[in-house]
């Protein structure tokens, strides 16, 4: 038995780079897994690879909106959620001492 099954989780740009890998191992040992990010394309490729397990939805996780609409997907899909990868950030090129909080 996959070391997942019978879990749901929602990775946060899990259409490239690490979170398609994180959503493709999750989805491999059983998980169903929602991806979300901005880039549909790239959702739509990475759910290719694993159809019966991955499912998205398009949204920006910065907007409420689209957290909304990711949990409202999970929940009437599944009716549960057991994990939440939070994949996203940002990066500030700026020395340390200049950054504002």
């Amino acid at each position: 038995m996959a070391k997942l099954e019978g879990k749901v989780a929602i990775v946060s740009r899990g259409g490239t780079g690490i979170g398609k890998s994180i959503s493709l191992l999750y989805s491999k040992e059983g998980a169903n897994v929602v991806i979300i990010r901005r880039n549909e394309e790239a959702l739509k490729e990475t759910c290719k690879l694993n159809e019966k397990k991955l499912d998205y939805v398009v949204g920006d996780i910065t907007k409420e909106e689209s957290i909304k609409n990711v949990i409202e997907f999970v929940t009437k899909k599944f009716g549960k959620l057991d994990i939440l990868v939070n994949n996203s950030g940002i990066c500030i090129s700026e020395p340390i001492q200049e950054l504002k909080i």
